[in-house]
């Protein structure tokens, strides 16, 4: 095969409904009734969203799969996850209406931002604010590199603009010189008076260290900091160009990709770090591109009068793909093209060979499965293989193997098999856990599984080291368990589930940014339910509990509810305890009170966070109220009116009102007027 034939893409037929965003891993659609789909590149369809507004426009934001922002002719803003619900968002119409360009990005569905573009000016929609930046006019297109980068560009200008938490900062301005007319054709002659034009910009992708701009027949990537040109890519014909990341493997580095989109084409680039090609990753003829996510390096586009939804796949997922397709020669070379363990090929195949009756009287239907047979070491996969085998002569025959695979691989509870040693051990982990081939710890404990002692394990679990990504952790717990489950040493039942959620916790530390939602993908990894039943005490930790997996599981549950709905983040160990919990949220409301003093940003700090907070934890909301009344707290009187008003007592609320009356000299404000009718007697 050739090496083209090797890419990552699948191509995937899509419904006849409207699509509305797509990234690498999922797909929105739009039904009939107005209900939004989701379905992921395997195949399943989340419950659909209910949406009963026409939809403008449909932006996915990022390729973590889990989020699409969009906006209607109203001004809503909808960030919608296919595991949360949609929260709306309403922005001023009229800033909808004179703009230019609308752009929106978004990493889960609590925290987003809507950059909206006029001729003179930058309107961002951070969450509860709103800024606004004047920009020199001519500025044509923006758009977002991160959260809190965005580029705003005319032909000449390119402004890489910060958004802070009080408003947005022109952070650099670069002035772009590209080759003009008269550079490009010297054999045309120009008079004196005619005018040399510059290329124009059509549009502009920023990278890690390079900003691409695209021409109408290039493609040059720029110096992100002095603006000089540092490579140009010749491109007639393009319509469209997005800058994306892209793993290969599930366990790599991710790769930047530039995706070209043709008339007739589509090509997938691999640019180095300063934005040169290094290779066409993959091409494929097309005859009408329909859409094309932001962030994403995935298509939707038309051939044969076909909608096709084109969208990269890890090599694991490509080789599954091929398996259930029956492509199993394909799915092989793309095993060994990847140095993925090949057993997966050769047990799709086997399997295969044996339920479709029509191979049983071919030539040769017997040493093929004897054949393939001899490629498979896992003795549990025979078991159930008999219990479809009805040819006798054939049963025997596997039987007769998985007896000389048991006395082989030694493990038969009658076998003596000698251990290798720590240290060999220790060598052969560490080279596995660097290089990242964890399909390797299957081969190399398999032998050991029924024999290993609950002290050799242990030491096992010492070798892996102290720091390891939360994605190697959970194929490392993967691979063990799978290994050990059927062990009685109690490994699988004790010493792992204590060990994993150990580590899990430590990811509290060392990958704060995802925080808790890593540590919950950690635990989820043991897979076996009653296992989330054990107790255990945690050690080594600054406070020391014995709890269950399940309810650890619960509060971590709880956490990342917290830091979606209402962007806080609470350390696990004052969410443990009510009281730290409590003054953890007393001391957030006043750091939130003393950076923004405006009225509509307070009465939103009590009414979407405090309010229900205190419902749901069961505790008296006026301990977290009555602090803010305080004469020397200096918010706005109507915010204290407010926070007034959300007293429960009555009798708390009049006392409280009279004290704030005391330092106020009359004439009173009509708010505070009317409040004082409802209150106080004439």
């Amino acid at each position: 095969m050739a090496a083209s034939d090797f890419h990552l893409f699948e191509v995937i037929p899509v419904e006849s409904e409207k699509v509305r965003g797509i990234t690498t891993k999922a797909i929105l659609t739009e039904d009939e009734n107005k209900a939004l789909r989701w379905k992921s590149s395997t195949g399943n369809v989340s419950n659909p969203l209910s949406f009963n507004r026409p939809v403008q426009e449909v932006i996915s934001t990022r390729t973590d799969d889990s989020v699409f922002v969009f906006t209607d002719k109203q001004g809503f803003v909808f960030p919608a996850g296919h595991k949360h619900p949609i929260n709306e968002f309403e922005v001023q119409k009229n800033d909808l209406d004179m703009a230019i360009q609308i752009k929106t990005y978004s990493h889960n569905v609590s925290s987003f931002i809507v950059a909206i573009l006029w001729t003179d000016k930058l309107i961002i929609y951070a969450e509860e604010n709103r800024f606004e930046m004047e920009l020199s006019t001519g500025i044509k297109d923006l758009t977002f590199v991160d959260s809190e980068y965005i580029y705003a560009w005319s032909n000449s200008d390119i402004y890489r603009i910060r958004i802070f938490k009080d408003g947005p900062v022109v952070f650099r301005h670069l002035q772009v010189h590209l080759p003009t007319v008269q550079d490009k054709f010297q054999s045309l002659k120009i008079t004196s008076n005619e005018k040399v034009k510059s290329e124009e910009i059509k549009s502009l992708q920023a990278g890690r260290r390079f900003i691409l701009v695209q021409t109408r027949d290039a493609v040059y990537s720029i110096s992100n900091s002095t603006g000089d040109i540092l490579v140009v890519r010749k491109t007639p014909g393009i319509i469209e160009m997005k800058l994306s990341c892209m793993k290969r493997l599930f366990f790599s580095e991710s790769v930047q990709m530039l995706v070209l989109i043709f008339e007739d084409k589509i090509e997938f680039v691999e640019l180095d770090s300063l934005g040169k090609a290094i290779k066409v990753e993959w091409s494929i003829s097309c005859s009408e591109v329909r859409s094309h996510s932001s962030g994403s390096v995935s298509v939707v586009y038309k051939a044969d009068d076909k909608t096709l939804w084109l969208t990269p796949l890890g090599p694991e997922e490509k080789i599954q793909k091929l398996v259930s397709r029956n492509d199993l020669q394909k799915a092989l070379a793309f095993a060994r093209h990847y140095e993925l363990d090949e057993e997966i090929i050769y047990k799709a195949e086997l399997k295969n060979r044996i339920q479709d009756k029509s191979k049983t009287n071919e030539p040769g239907h017997f040493q093929a499965v004897r054949f393939l047979s001899k490629k498979i070491t896992d003795i549990e996969f025979f078991r159930d293989l008999l219990k479809i085998v009805e040819d006798k002569e054939l049963k025997n025959a596997l039987i007769e193997y998985i007896a000389i695979l048991v006395e082989k691989e030694g493990v038969d509870e009658f076998v003596s098999v000698p251990l290798m040693g720590l240290d060999a051990m220790r060598k052969e982990l560490m080279k596995i856990i660097q290089t990242k081939n964890f399909p390797r710890l299957s081969t190399l404990l398999f032998p050991f599984q029924n024999h290993i002692s609950a002290e050799y394990q242990a030491e096992l679990l010492k070798i892996i080291p102290s720091k390891i990504p939360s994605d190697d952790l959970i194929a490392i717990i993967g691979m063990f368990q799978k290994i050990f489950e059927i062990s009685d040493s109690g490994f699988c039942q004790n010493l792992l589930p204590k060990w994993s959620s150990e580590r899990a916790l430590d990811l509290e530390n060392e990958e704060p940014a995802h925080w808790p939602e890593n540590a919950l993908r950690v635990l989820c990894a043991l897979r076996k339910p009653e296992l989330a039943q054990i107790d255990f005490k945690f050690t080594g930790k600054e406070y020391s509990y014995e709890e269950s997996i399940e309810l650890l599981m619960g509060n971590l549950d709880a956490l990342n509810e917290l830091k979606v709905q209402y962007g806080l983040k609470i350390p696990l160990g004052e969410y443990m305890d009510p009281n730290l919990r409590s003054q953890w949220l007393l001391n957030w409301i006043d750091n939130e009170i003393q950076n923004r003093h405006d009225e509509t940003g307070i009465k939103r700090t009590f009414n979407d966070v405090v309010k229900p907070l205190t419902y749901r934890w069961a505790v008296e909301i006026e301990n977290f109220l009555l602090p803010f009344i305080a004469a020397e707290k200096n918010i706005p009187l109507s915010a204290k009116v407010h926070i007034l008003k959300l007293i429960p007592s009555e009798q708390v609320r009049r006392q409280q009102l009279l004290e704030l009356l005391e330092p106020l000299s009359h004439p009173f404000p009509d708010f505070l007027v009317e409040f004082m009718k409802t209150m106080l007697p004439a």
